[in-house]
């Protein structure tokens, strides 16, 4: 099992943000997490695998990924639940364990990637999937944007 934590319960991937940075904030219902990240995102996009499913109690997770470096947690500790991804890698997922938000997504093999949920965020009105992957789990009633790239499995460096 691996942690997301110091020895003294601190956030490894802590870090700041640059003042000339776009600035992104957000945090989880009750308001527990609070986090900022700065600069645009890598990347977007729709997962539809069933492990997502399952941790948003939705038909996908929307998420919106940044560099670690660009990622702080500013108040409160989220708790992670670790378990291996459709694609077989061992991936943590942190959530509120007050009001039970998902916040982020980290997988143990690209431990310098945030996937942040985008109704985490403040102002979501930013994200635009660039593309959906593992199709080949969405839900029949899901409407997906065609309009963007659909991978059957994991985009792999999409």
């Amino acid at each position: 099992m691996f942690s997301f934590s110091d020895s003294e319960g601190e956030n490894k991937w802590k870090t700041k943000v640059g003042v000339m940075d776009q600035l992104r904030t957000g945090g989880c219902a009750c308001g527990t997490i609070r986090f900022e990240c700065s600069g645009a995102p890598m990347h977007m996009s729709n997962c539809h695998c069933r492990d997502c499913q399952r941790a948003t109690g939705g038909p996908y997770f929307p998420s919106a990924t940044f560099n670690t470096e660009t990622f702080t947690i500013l108040q409160g500790a989220p708790k992670w639940y670790e378990t291996r991804s459709d694609g077989g890698d061992v991936v943590g997922r942190a959530f509120c364990e007050e009001c039970g938000s998902p916040m982020f997504f980290l997988n143990i093999a690209k431990p310098d990637l945030y996937a942040i949920c985008a109704s985490a965020f403040d102002d979501p009105a930013f994200y635009k999937p660039t593309h959906e992957i593992y199709t080949s789990s969405a839900q029949h009633w899901t409407v997906r944007d065609e309009t963007i790239p659909q991978y059957e499995r994991s985009s792999k460096g999409a």
